[in-house]
């Protein structure tokens, strides 16, 4: 199933005109309204992969939900199965140190903090996985990634 509806959309357009003054697809002629809606569509849909991915493959393509937390498995593209959508070797195995799309030289206001990540347990069913809330990496239809573009639209 598709992750992203035509009400959601327009939940998400209505939350954010609410709290801007320039607003979302409401300003200009009709022609440029028209557009920037093709614009952003077309963006929109060659990113997540014509709106089936909420995440980006490699880095959480493979991922589990235990108890209301995400878990991803990041992964080389070597080492993804694209029909399964599973990863045979984790980037993380061993303890390797995981820290994708993150720029260590950007702090807050410029960028969220990187923290060096590793597996969530050495043994077990999380081996291999690590905490989708603590990593950088594309998600939603825009496919957002690194840490000094989270900051950034957080501001939004």
């Amino acid at each position: 199933t598709f992750p992203y509806t035509y009400d959601g959309l327009c939940e998400a357009i209505a939350d954010y005109n609410k709290d801007h003054t320039e607003k979302v697809f409401k300003m200009g002629s009709e022609e440029m309204i028209r557009a920037e809606i093709a614009a952003f569509l077309g963006n929109t849909a060659h990113e997540s992969d014509d709106f089936e991915a909420g995440r980006e493959y490699l880095a959480c393509g493979d991922r589990k939900e235990v108890d209301g937390k995400v878990y991803c498995k990041p992964c080389t593209n070597d080492l993804f199965d694209w029909e399964k959508f599973k990863c045979s070797v984790s980037m993380v195995d061993q303890n390797a140190p995981y820290n994708s799309y993150c720029q260590p030289g950007f702090e807050p206001p410029e960028g969220c903090v990187c923290e060096t990540i590793t597996q969530v347990e050495e043994s077990g069913p999380l081996a291999g996985y690590v905490e989708a809330s603590k990593v950088f990496y594309g998600r939603g239809a825009i496919q957002l990634s690194w840490n000094y573009n989270y900051i950034r639209a957080s501001f939004a």
